[in-house]
Protein backbone atom coordinates (compact mmCIF):
# COMPACT_ATOMS: atom_id res chain seq x y z
CA UNK A 1 0.00 0.00 0.00
CA UNK A 2 1.49 3.31 -1.11
CA UNK A 3 1.45 5.95 1.72
CA UNK A 4 0.67 9.95 1.25
CA UNK A 5 3.52 11.79 0.14
CA UNK A 6 4.03 15.38 2.15
CA UNK A 7 5.07 18.17 1.02
CA UNK A 8 5.63 21.75 2.55
CA UNK A 9 2.72 24.04 4.70
CA UNK A 10 1.36 26.58 2.18
CA UNK A 11 1.62 29.24 4.50
CA UNK A 12 4.21 31.74 3.57
CA UNK A 13 7.47 31.04 4.89
CA UNK A 14 6.37 27.50 7.02
CA UNK A 15 8.46 24.56 6.82
CA UNK A 16 6.36 22.50 8.40
CA UNK A 17 5.30 19.24 6.68
CA UNK A 18 1.78 18.47 5.84
CA UNK A 19 0.37 15.48 4.03
CA UNK A 20 -0.46 16.03 0.13
CA UNK A 21 -4.32 16.59 0.22
CA UNK A 22 -3.38 19.11 3.44
CA UNK A 23 -2.88 22.68 2.42
CA UNK A 24 -1.81 24.25 5.66
CA UNK A 25 -0.26 22.55 9.15
CA UNK A 26 -1.65 22.61 12.79
CA UNK A 27 -0.55 26.21 13.27
CA UNK A 28 -1.54 27.65 9.92
CA UNK A 29 -4.90 25.75 9.30
CA UNK A 30 -7.67 27.85 11.43
CA UNK A 31 -11.41 27.16 10.38
CA UNK A 32 -12.39 28.31 7.25
CA UNK A 33 -9.02 30.88 7.20
CA UNK A 34 -7.38 31.59 4.52
CA UNK A 35 -4.67 34.34 2.69
CA UNK A 36 -5.68 37.12 1.84
CA UNK A 37 -6.04 37.91 -2.13
CA UNK A 38 -4.07 41.05 -2.71
CA UNK A 39 -0.43 40.06 -3.69
CA UNK A 40 2.12 39.85 -0.94
CA UNK A 41 -0.48 40.10 1.74
CA UNK A 42 0.22 37.20 4.77
CA UNK A 43 -2.78 37.97 6.63
CA UNK A 44 -5.47 35.45 7.42
CA UNK A 45 -9.13 35.90 6.54
CA UNK A 46 -13.00 34.09 5.71
CA UNK A 47 -13.27 36.89 2.77
CA UNK A 48 -11.18 37.10 -0.52
CA UNK A 49 -9.29 39.98 1.24
CA UNK A 50 -8.12 41.09 4.46
CA UNK A 51 -10.20 44.61 5.94
CA UNK A 52 -7.32 46.84 5.08
CA UNK A 53 -6.92 45.47 1.44
CA UNK A 54 -10.78 45.78 1.46
CA UNK A 55 -11.14 49.04 1.43
CA UNK A 56 -8.48 49.64 -0.87
CA UNK A 57 -9.95 46.98 -3.51
CA UNK A 58 -13.46 48.62 -2.91
CA UNK A 59 -11.83 52.41 -3.66
CA UNK A 60 -10.13 51.37 -6.60
CA UNK A 61 -12.96 49.82 -8.07
CA UNK A 62 -15.03 52.88 -7.30
CA UNK A 63 -12.30 55.06 -9.13
CA UNK A 64 -12.04 52.48 -12.17
CA UNK A 65 -16.17 52.92 -12.20
CA UNK A 66 -15.82 56.41 -11.79
CA UNK A 67 -13.49 56.86 -14.69
CA UNK A 68 -15.11 54.96 -17.11
CA UNK A 69 -18.14 56.61 -17.06
CA UNK A 70 -16.65 60.21 -17.06
CA UNK A 71 -16.06 59.82 -21.06
CA UNK A 72 -20.14 59.94 -21.42
CA UNK A 73 -22.26 62.66 -21.45
CA UNK A 74 -23.94 63.54 -18.32
CA UNK A 75 -27.66 62.24 -19.77
CA UNK A 76 -26.29 59.12 -20.95
CA UNK A 77 -28.43 56.73 -19.54
CA UNK A 78 -31.39 58.57 -20.48
CA UNK A 79 -29.84 58.92 -24.41
CA UNK A 80 -29.13 54.95 -24.42
CA UNK A 81 -32.51 54.23 -22.86
CA UNK A 82 -34.35 56.20 -25.96
CA UNK A 83 -32.41 54.44 -28.20
CA UNK A 84 -33.38 51.22 -27.19
CA UNK A 85 -36.93 51.90 -26.72
CA UNK A 86 -36.82 53.23 -30.58
CA UNK A 87 -34.63 50.17 -31.48
CA UNK A 88 -35.95 47.27 -29.04
CA UNK A 89 -33.74 44.73 -31.66
CA UNK A 90 -29.97 44.19 -31.82
CA UNK A 91 -29.16 46.52 -35.09
CA UNK A 92 -26.85 43.72 -36.55
CA UNK A 93 -28.80 40.87 -35.95
CA UNK A 94 -32.27 41.92 -37.70
CA UNK A 95 -29.36 42.38 -40.72
CA UNK A 96 -29.23 38.58 -40.56
CA UNK A 97 -32.66 38.02 -40.06
CA UNK A 98 -32.54 37.57 -36.14
CA UNK A 99 -34.94 39.01 -33.69
CA UNK A 100 -32.49 39.55 -30.43
CA UNK A 101 -33.26 42.21 -27.89
CA UNK A 102 -30.95 45.42 -27.54
CA UNK A 103 -29.30 45.19 -24.53
CA UNK A 104 -26.69 48.26 -25.34
CA UNK A 105 -26.09 51.46 -27.44
CA UNK A 106 -23.15 51.62 -29.29
CA UNK A 107 -21.17 54.46 -30.87
CA UNK A 108 -20.87 53.95 -34.30
CA UNK A 109 -17.77 56.21 -34.76
CA UNK A 110 -16.49 55.11 -31.37
CA UNK A 111 -16.79 58.81 -30.52
CA UNK A 112 -18.67 58.47 -26.87
CA UNK A 113 -18.89 62.55 -27.12
CA UNK A 114 -20.46 61.91 -30.52
CA UNK A 115 -24.53 61.60 -29.28
CA UNK A 116 -26.45 62.40 -32.34
CA UNK A 117 -29.15 59.54 -33.33
CA UNK A 118 -27.79 58.85 -36.68
CA UNK A 119 -23.86 57.96 -34.59
CA UNK A 120 -25.90 55.27 -32.33
CA UNK A 121 -27.43 52.31 -32.67
CA UNK A 122 -28.29 49.62 -30.21
CA UNK A 123 -27.50 45.89 -30.26
CA UNK A 124 -27.48 43.08 -27.98
CA UNK A 125 -23.66 42.23 -26.27
CA UNK A 126 -22.58 39.74 -28.31
CA UNK A 127 -22.62 41.96 -31.18
CA UNK A 128 -21.10 44.79 -29.14
CA UNK A 129 -18.41 43.63 -27.91
CA UNK A 130 -17.57 41.27 -31.47
CA UNK A 131 -17.84 45.55 -33.00
CA UNK A 132 -15.58 46.35 -30.38
CA UNK A 133 -12.81 43.89 -30.27
CA UNK A 134 -12.50 44.26 -34.20
CA UNK A 135 -12.11 48.01 -33.88
CA UNK A 136 -9.45 47.46 -31.30
CA UNK A 137 -7.58 44.84 -32.68
CA UNK A 138 -8.69 42.43 -30.12
CA UNK A 139 -7.37 44.17 -27.04
CA UNK A 140 -7.63 47.54 -26.13
CA UNK A 141 -5.50 50.19 -27.69
CA UNK A 142 -2.53 50.31 -26.47
CA UNK A 143 -0.96 53.14 -26.17
CA UNK A 144 2.65 55.14 -27.48
CA UNK A 145 4.94 57.06 -25.78
CA UNK A 146 2.78 60.21 -26.78
CA UNK A 147 -0.33 58.98 -24.97
CA UNK A 148 -2.47 58.62 -27.89
CA UNK A 149 -3.86 55.56 -28.84
CA UNK A 150 -2.67 53.38 -31.97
Amino acid sequence: MATKSLTKCRYPGCKNLVPYDTPYCKEHSLPELRLCKYPGCKTLTKERYCEKHKKQIQHEDHLARADRFKKYAKNWNLISKAIRNKEPFCRECLKNGKYTPSECVDHIDGNPKNNKTDNLQALCWSCHSRKTAIENHGWQKRKNLTGKGG
